[in-house]
């Protein structure tokens, strides 16, 4: 087992310092603790945070590995969902690509048994103001300002007035 002393600058900067054994470990602690209160006293700073902490071992890289993928997964679904939600209209093309996008991540997600956030409310979509007399029961998602619509199963363009003739047909 491996032991790692954690400190934390007032800053919020972070060192980590690693030790083979769990008495050296506590001594840097107590040194850099008793180190931190007299600075801290002397120049009227914050102290630092120190802990001891049980360090993975070698045998661990897999988890480490997995919790990292995860993670990182998780930023880029994260990003992607900001993308959809914070479409500025201008173009449809650039909210179906972050949909599609969107799609592929879900389904990694499923294979690799990961944790995905809640499904996006599609509905609720952004969208330029639709035609009053558009009939909602075709499936357009969203518009943009040229007028083109996302439409189907939010994997199709077409122009509002192609789907007006469709609707009228």
């Amino acid at each position: 087992m491996k032991y790692i002393v954690h400190v934390i600058d007032p800053h919020g900067d972070t060192a980590l310092y690693p030790f083979d054994e769990f008495s050296q470990a506590q001594k840097c602690a107590d040194a850099l603790k008793k180190v931190s209160s007299n600075v801290a006293d002397y120049i009227n700073v914050e102290p630092l945070v120190v802990n001891i902490e049980e360090a993975e071992t070698s045998q661990d890289i897999f988890e480490i590995q997995l919790y990292w993928e995860e993670s990182l997964f998780g930023e880029k679904v994260t990003s992607v969902r900001r993308r959809i939600h914070k479409w500025d209209c201008k173009d449809i093309k650039v909210l179906k690509s972050a949909i599609s996008e969107w799609s592929k991540l879900k389904s990694d997600a499923e294979k690799n048994d990961w944790h995905f956030p809640n499904d996006i409310d599609w509905s609720e979509l952004p969208s330029s103001d639709l035609p009053t007399d558009l009939d909602t029961s075709y499936p357009v998602w969203a518009m943009d300002e040229q007028g083109f619509c996302l439409v189907g199963n939010l994997d199709e363009i077409e122009h509002v007035t192609e789907v007006m003739e469709q609707i009228n047909d």
